[in-house]
């Protein structure tokens, strides 16, 4: 049975196989966008194999396949090329309530723009490299919204096991790719500030708006009492002051998120900045 959406996806079908649509010719027309134009005579893909690109739990805000293409291909001096080629297709989760629940369109979209209008800005201006995978399409077919990347573990990519987490050094390299991209945001709001306000205005916010205010807070209110639990179980030495009052700033907010939304951020940020481990912070 076909739903028909509003917004960004087109349809959804909760009886089809989500690992067993995307056809030979689909992925074909992709891989040839992406080829040389002068170097083959002839590329074809003789078959796809689809399956899950990630762990079961690890994502659920959208349906992530694997599609390796067995790919054949004649150059123009006469040889004939057999390999495989692996892609990431990302699609919309299938169930329209989980989508509204979740906020997945307004996601996918700012994900479709932050590959085709964010990126390219951001690599152009970067003295270094950007940790992101190469995308060779981003939009809607006939299926509904894609976005198709490079399968990064053929380059030794893995993702950790969420259920194990990051170590301290695994974050510190996060934090510091993170800096990065926040640094060239700053660098085109300085010097390009009139492309900054075009990119700024193809984005919509999903998590600090009053729309999102409900879900938002309890996810955050869970993941708080997960932190603090995590530092009363560690805090052997009693060094930290996990039961002390937690005062509220209510300074002036000038921003364009509503007040009642800001203030809960605001204080849940200084609950656990307050909680962080001295050493951590110095480091």
């Amino acid at each position: 049975m076909k739903q028909e959406l509003a917004a960004v996806g087109k349809f959804a079908d909760e009886g089809r196989d989500a690992y067993a649509i995307e056809r030979k010719d689909t992925v074909m027309a992709i891989l040839r966008m992406q080829q040389p134009e002068h170097r083959w005579e002839t590329f074809t893909v003789d078959h796809v194999d689809c399956g899950p690109g990630s762990r079961e739990g690890d994502n659920y805000m959208s349906i992530i396949k694997r599609v390796v293409a067995h790919c054949n291909g004649k150059t123009r001096d006469g040889r004939t090329h057999v390999f495989t080629i692996s892609l990431i297709f990302k699609r919309q989760i299938t169930n329209p309530n989980r989508r509204k629940l979740f906020r997945c369109d307004a996601a996918f979209e700012n994900e479709i723009t932050a590959y085709t209008s964010i990126i390219p800005i951001l690599r152009r201006i970067s003295p270094y490299k950007l940790p992101y995978p190469e995308c060779f399409t981003a939009g809607s077919d006939d299926h509904g919204d894609r976005i198709v990347l490079e399968d990064l573990t053929t380059k030794g990519y893995a993702m950790v096991d969420r259920r194990i987490g990051l170590s301290f050094a695994q974050c510190c390299a996060v934090i510091k790719e993170l800096a990065k991209l926040h640094a060239l945001s700053l660098i085109l709001k300085h010097l390009h500030p009139a492309q900054y306000g075009d990119v700024c205005a193809k984005v919509r916010e999903i998590v600090f708006c009053a729309e999102a205010a409900d879900f938002y807070t309890h996810s955050l209110e869970t993941s708080l009492r997960g932190a603090l639990d995590s530092l009363r179980y560690s805090n052997q030495a009693g060094d930290l002051d996990l039961e002390g009052p937690i005062k509220a700033n209510r300074g002036s907010d000038r921003s364009a998120v509503p007040h009642h939304v800001a203030h809960r951020v605001r204080r849940r940020g200084r609950i656990v900045a307050r909680h962080l481990p001295r050493r951590h912070l110095g480091q």
